[in-house]
């Protein structure tokens, strides 16, 4: 019995902190009319002043990276997407790290990594108390975070594809972008230089990795 409680009082725990951190966590957003045939308009809650903001990009082929509140970007007009950056992109444009009051939310066990042994904590719950599509979402959102040094290391990338598949997801589609947000439509002929990988899944989740590419 007593250790029916404690588990009990763990998984309640684990929740606590997963809906607690879910609508504070401020990660870079990829806003994009790449696919889009018509203007595109998102409302998301700034991270710096915590007010609900809208942004708007013409169509098509333009790509705006934005700093948001994790859940609260919304398309609220056309057909473009937005989607989380599991790394962020550098310079020019800002960090959302400072943003963030917990150092390493996702980060359960305490090692300073959020990685495969949180994942694992996660997926335990999966599918009860709340615990679902958005929740993993978010969490992926951190994937690779040294608690420490305050940033990204590169956590091998096919782990997460693994853990999303896992979690009942299979690949629908696979784009190249480049900085700018435009498709690559021969990766034969790509030049060095930084790209973006994004990628759909049949649960829901859009998936994007940064890639730097040298020949």
């Amino acid at each position: 019995m007593k250790v029916m409680k404690i588990v009990g009082a763990l998984v309640v725990l684990i929740f606590s902190c997963v809906n607690s951190y879910s609508q504070d966590i401020c990660q870079q957003h990829i806003l994009s009319t790449v696919p889009a045939t018509t203007w595109s308009t998102w409302e998301y809650i700034s991270c710096e002043t915590g007010e609900l903001k809208t942004q708007s990009i013409p169509c098509c082929g333009y790509t705006l990276p934005i700093c948001a509140i994790v859940g609260s970007v919304q398309l609220i007009e056309g057909d473009g997407f937005d989607a989380i950056l599991i790394n962020e992109v550098g310079p020019p444009w800002e960090s959302c790290i400072p943003y963030n009051e917990d150092s390493c939310p996702w980060d359960f066990n305490g090692d300073g990594l959020v990685g495969v042994a949180d994942l694992n904590i996660l997926l335990g719950n999966y599918g009860s108390g709340g615990i679902g599509v958005e929740e993993l979402s978010d969490f992926l959102s951190y994937w690779g975070f040294d608690c420490d040094d305050q940033s990204f290391i590169n956590l091998p990338k096919d782990e997460i594809e693994y853990y999303v598949a896992k979690s009942g997801g299979e690949i629908i589609s696979s784009h190249i972008l480049d900085i700018n947000g435009r498709e690559i439509h021969d990766s034969t002929l790509l030049p060095p230089g930084i790209y973006i990988i994004k990628t759909e899944w049949s649960n829901g989740f859009i998936t994007t990795k940064k890639l730097f590419y040298e020949n």
